[in-house]
């Protein structure tokens, strides 16, 4: 019974986490300048498109932009 229990609890607390992963997603904090400067130009770009979050990410020279729910990874030398 304890095991049970104890899977139970690790499955909530995963669950939680994900959950508040995703409340948290990208566009919360306010873009630096480049990150600005990177959505003026992707918003000239391509006007229909609704962009909701530009951020640096993970790899060194690349942005995560998200357009709704979905994401792009683009380069702030070479944004289309």
């Amino acid at each position: 019974m304890m095991k049970t229990e104890a899977l139970m609890r690790l499955y909530w607390a995963a669950i939680t986490t994900a959950a508040f992963s995703f409340l948290s997603a990208p566009g919360q904090a306010a873009p630096n300048a480049q990150e600005a400067r990177l959505l003026a130009t992707l918003q000239k770009a391509n006007p229909g498109t609704r962009f909701t979050s530009v951020q640096k990410s993970a790899v060194l020279g690349l942005y995560e932009v998200w357009m709704g729910p979905n994401v792009a990874y683009v380069s702030a030398r070479s944004p289309r």
